[in-house]
């Protein structure tokens, strides 16, 4: 079943999504933090509100449900409708029957609130304009349950899945649904109190368009394995959020497979198509296997083969010594790719890299005496430290897909150093030496590599969802060429993880959507 991230949000903050009919199931806990609600209920036949926490267990707040699924369309053809969404999330509460004859009667663009307070689910939902008279008539059949109008619902169609803090299986608690006609809005609960909840939970917890939050012990019962104490976001939707996931006291932080801090925030500048930066945390084996790999195959090149390639061997080798795991790759602009490499000593690592280049070149010149198939290369400095490397005679030998970072059959490579960075900047395509050059002054004004020691990954997306989606509709050979002709949007789509001791930030910032 699909679910998209609207479908998920209320979920966390009201029933759990599955669609195995089990039993229903809610884990309490105590509140940490209570705050007063108003003096007196808006209908005086409530009984009392709750006091609710600033840290619930689970709570969900979305300001406008149809603008979050308008954007998520934009970058994903598989996202539901909201009808599909909503009638998942009313499935969650009661039978399908009436969940699906429910949906159409409920707003799409205002504020849908849920949160898990007091050990029950509450759920508060916008009806349409003139819609709570039909809200009511669906509702009727109902048992009633007090004297304000609600009902305790049937069986929901879909129940929480069992977990390891569950409690044991049994009767789910029963689920109350009201329609307060005076605000248009639905509210489900377990208890009266709940009800008179509902009409809280905006104002508490909806000071964000969006916002999100879940503890460990609703995150356990919800996902089932859930390795944070708690996960919260929040903020305007695609072109800002926030996310903050803290590690487990005394437990640490779930790490994600050889990846570490250490990526190159200051190297994700204009220009970029897409890009990515991190800390690989095999490099050290990888550096072993080609140095080993080059060593075999300068073993099998014969005593003259010998003698020409185990100095660059070895020249190759001092060169990949000097990288420190730190790698970035981008796209970008249209027929250019950029690489970034972490050095410890940066200006070393540009010399040991210059000298192999000089090496390689001149055994090129000497194989061209006896071979008249070689490229012809050369090296030419571009400025102060930059330098850019030329191999003519490509044009037939590169795969067609490939032959956009050409310049005439030509492959040109520019390249130096950043202290400022902390690496090697790398740029290959047609005008290498100016994109180097303009690249380069864009990340010495940027942050520095040192300030990108606690960030896990940066990633940049510089392309419209609609075009980046068309792109990727293409397969192999075609893939490649469509990527590489892409022309950045000069307003990009940049994603950072920074990873602490005991929590990640996570940061997201775009442009507003179109």
């Amino acid at each position: 079943m699909r679910i998209a991230p609207l479908a998920l949000a209320l979920a966390l903050a009201t029933s759990g999504a599955g669609c195995k009919k089990q039993n229903q199931s809610s884990p309490t806990r105590k509140d940490r933090v209570d705050l007063p609600p108003p003096a007196a209920p808006a209908d005086p036949r409530l009984p009392a509100p709750h006091n609710l926490s600033q840290e619930p267990a689970a709570a969900a707040h979305i300001a406008n449900p149809a603008a979050a699924l308008a954007v998520a369309a934009a970058y994903s053809p598989e996202v539901p409708s909201f009808a599909e969404i909503a009638e998942h999330v009313l499935a969650m509460q009661g039978p399908a029957d009436w969940a699906k004859a429910m949906t159409p009667h409920l707003a799409a663009d205002a504020a849908w609130t849920g949160a898990h307070v007091h050990g029950e689910d509450i759920l508060q939902i916008p009806l349409k304009q003139g819609a709570a008279g039909q809200a009511e008539a669906l509702l009727a059949r109902f048992p009633k349950s007090g004297q304000f109008g609600a009902v305790t619902l049937p069986r929901a169609a879909l129940e929480l899945r069992q977990s390891q803090v569950a409690p044991p299986a049994g009767n789910p608690p029963a689920r109350l649904a009201w329609v307060d006609a005076a605000s248009g809005t639905l509210t489900i609960a377990s208890t009266p109190s709940g009800l008179a909840t509902g009409r809280l939970l905006a104002p508490q917890y909806g000071k964000r368009p969006l916002w999100l939050t879940l503890d460990n012990l609703r995150g356990e019962a919800l996902i089932y394995k859930f390795p944070f104490a708690r996960v919260t976001a929040v903020g305007d939707g695609a072109a800002e959020l926030d996310i903050v996931a803290t590690a487990l006291p005394g437990k640490p932080l779930p790490a994600l497979r050889d990846l570490a801090p250490g990526a190159f925030p200051g190297m994700h500048t204009a220009g970029l198509v897409a890009a990515a930066s991190t800390r690989w945390t095999g490099y050290k084996e990888a550096v072993r296997e080609i140095t080993h790999q080059l060593q075999v195959m300068v073993n099998k090149a014969g005593f003259a083969g010998k003698m020409m390639l185990d100095p660059i061997a070895d020249q190759a080798t001092r060169v990949l010594k000097t990288w420190n795991g730190r790698v970035f790759a981008g796209v970008g602009p249209a027929h250019h790719v950029r690489f970034g490499l972490g050095a410890d000593d940066p200006a070393a690592a540009a010399r040991l890299l210059n000298t192999l280049i000089k090496d390689i070149i001149d055994n090129l010149q000497l194989a061209r005496m006896f071979v008249s198939n070689v490229p012809n290369a050369g090296l030419k400095k571009v400025a102060d430290d930059a330098y850019m490397l030329t191999v003519s005679g490509l044009g037939n030998q590169v795969p067609a897909a490939y032959r956009g970072v050409l310049d005439d059959g030509r492959l040109r490579i520019a390249f130096t150093h950043s202290a400022h960075v902390g690496g090697l900047l790398v740029v290959v395509g047609p005008r290498a030496d100016s994109e180097l050059k303009s690249w380069l002054a864009a990340a010495n004004a940027g942050p520095s590599g040192k300030d990108g020691h606690n960030h896990l990954a940066a990633v940049t997306v510089a392309v419209d969802p609609r075009t980046l989606a068309t792109v990727l509709a293409k397969q192999g050979s075609e893939l490649v060429s469509a990527v590489l002709a892409l022309t950045a949007d000069p307003h990009p789509t940049q994603l950072s993880v920074q990873q602490t001791k005991d929590r990640y930030d996570i940061s997201v910032r775009g442009p507003k959507p179109r």
